[in-house]
């Protein structure tokens, strides 16, 4: 999408000429639609409007692990489990697992699958005695030392840390509210710091609480597939990274992979960046089955 704006300078008119890359575009989604590449495309009326780089400034919002992370050491598989050739955490924990969350124009996919796979998993071991959902909010708000930037992005290990040492509230303490204002907000919970005990009181009522949840010590699953999946049908949803190239705005079904070479696109046009997920389950290829 090409926009030319005038700019008056001394009593005349200049004319500006930019581009920019819509992030929905009709041209590629019939790309990807008319071709083999294992999934297929569609256009999201919520994106309509949004450029390239809006969609990496706004949808997404992690911020790429730092080495000594990626060098952190894996725990080792669950060796003695049998894999299925199809696992959904739905259909095996249909009460425990959350609903996904939208994180609006907000870019914290650093908080919101984080809280997430911490929903899960505390309502899966707990029995489902401890089965509401988290905030993000919380994290998103509280969780601002320098390396953390709220809807700007975030480190997953960080997140991981002020969840260990400090804690969260639930949803319905403090709910979500910034995927409208593009703003993390000021941290609204006063309590002391890592104090097991503290009592907050909850931004949406001024009602007191004591529930506060932690979690344990967050580990690394080896970047091996089947790993991750015994993984996830032991303990729950697990979290990922991964690099969102400029067709996958579009997704909408299948495997996906990223289907335009080198050749086909822009310079312009290729700009990536990092979002977290959780992941839920898998289905076997019929060849690896």
């Amino acid at each position: 999408m090409s926009t030319c704006t005038d700019a008056a300078v001394t009593g005349e008119y200049n004319w500006q000429c930019t581009q920019k890359i819509c992030l929905i575009r009709t041209e590629l989604i019939d790309f990807v639609n008319a071709g083999s590449y294992g999934w297929k495309s569609d256009r999201y009326p919520f994106f309509w409007g949004l450029t390239l780089a809006e969609g990496i400034q706004y949808r997404l919002g992690t911020f790429e692990p730092i080495a000594p992370v990626k060098r952190m050491s894996s725990v080792r598989g669950h060796s003695n489990v049998a894999l299925p050739t199809s696992f959904d955490a739905r259909r095996q924990w249909p009460r425990f697992i959350h609903p996904v969350l939208d994180q609006g124009n907000c870019a914290a996919s650093w908080a919101f699958s984080t809280i997430s796979v911490a929903s899960d998993r505390l309502s899966i071991h707990s029995g489902g005695a401890l089965r509401q959902p988290l905030s993000p909010q919380n994290l998103i708000s509280c969780n601002n030392d320098r390396q953390q930037r709220g809807c700007e992005g975030g480190y997953l290990g960080r997140a991981w840390w002020y969840m260990r040492h400090t804690g969260v509230v639930s949803e319905a303490c403090y709910p979500f509210e910034s995927g409208d204002t593009r703003a993390a907000g000021r941290c609204q919970l006063h309590r002391p710091v890592r104090h097991a005990r503290a009592r907050v009181v909850c931004p949406s009522n001024g009602v007191t609480t004591s529930k506060v949840f932690r979690a344990s010590p967050p580990y690394r699953i080896a970047p091996n597939e089947r790993d991750i999946m015994k993984e996830i049908m032991v303990n729950g949803p697990v979290q990922a990274t991964m690099e969102v190239k400029e067709d996958f705005y579009m997704y909408r079904s299948g495997v996906y992979r990223y289907s335009l070479p080198a050749d086909h696109v822009a310079s312009n046009h290729r700009r990536t960046g990092f979002h977290s997920v959780k992941i839920l389950g898998y289905v076997l290829a019929p060849s690896r089955a």
